[in-house]
């Protein structure tokens, strides 16, 4: 994560300056801000094949509930399952690629944990209720 790191959370989500990344893909309507990732953990590995992040976003204000990743590297992983995502970074990288981040949160009954997944990969959609954006 560049802009949406642990300190800028724990700092109480002050607004972060404007982004001059020139990879960064500002994308109003992809906002998984509050989703519940109710899927299985990505594994530690490189893949071919695709993985699909299952979302319950009926306690945020996102449509979206699924996402594709295909033919990806896992750079930086985490518990998944059961965490609720805080913010998330997309680029678009400089071979045709694109990298994925997420902030998210995993709460048990007596700690919380914030971590990051980043993912690497070469196609990554967004679907949810009438609602599908691709990248390529």
């Amino acid at each position: 994560m560049k802009i949406y790191t642990k300190e800028w959370y724990r700092s109480g989500c002050t607004k972060h300056n404007q982004i001059t990344d020139k990879n960064y893909i500002d994308n109003d309507l992809i906002n998984l801000h509050d989703c519940q990732i109710i899927s299985n953990d990505f594994p530690d590995a490189r893949s071919q094949g695709k993985h699909i992040l299952l979302l319950d976003n009926s306690g945020s204000m996102s449509n979206i509930n699924k996402i594709v990743i295909d033919n990806y590297t896992v750079l930086e992983n985490c518990k998944l399952k059961n965490a609720w995502c805080i913010a998330e970074e997309l680029y678009k990288l400089d071979n045709g690629r694109y990298e994925l981040h997420l902030l998210t949160q995993y709460i048990t009954k007596h700690n919380e944990e914030l971590n990051y997944l980043t993912v690497k990969c070469k196609h990554i959609e967004f679907v949810g209720n009438g609602f599908h954006i691709e990248y390529k």
